[in-house]
């Protein structure tokens, strides 16, 4: 069993409290591969826990750092993705 797969195990009982799909979830975890699909994943994720706990402000920045990583990553491959690691962080 994978870290992400122990993780989403321990989570899933409380996704619910920050309006987070549980499939939608699982996905980002387990089968993100493609950077910009798994970006994308976070980016709506996040979207949907600020909205529920009124921080639509704060969304809005995090949805231009997305803009700008991609940019990030043609000149350091080996960076991390800001957005994707903010996630995870808060799963």
């Amino acid at each position: 069993m994978s870290i992400n797969e122990m993780l989403l195990n321990e989570i899933s009982p409380y996704l619910f409290k920050y309006d987070c799909d549980i499939d939608e979830s699982r996905h980002f975890m387990l089968y993100g591969d493609n950077f910009i699909q798994r970006q994308q994943e976070a980016v709506e994720i996040i979207r949907s826990i600020m909205s529920s706990n009124d921080k639509e402000l704060l969304y809005e920045y995090v949805a231009k750092l997305a803009q700008i990583e991609p940019r990030v990553r043609e000149l350091q491959p080996w960076a991390r993705d800001h957005v994707v690691h903010a996630l995870l962080s808060f799963f």
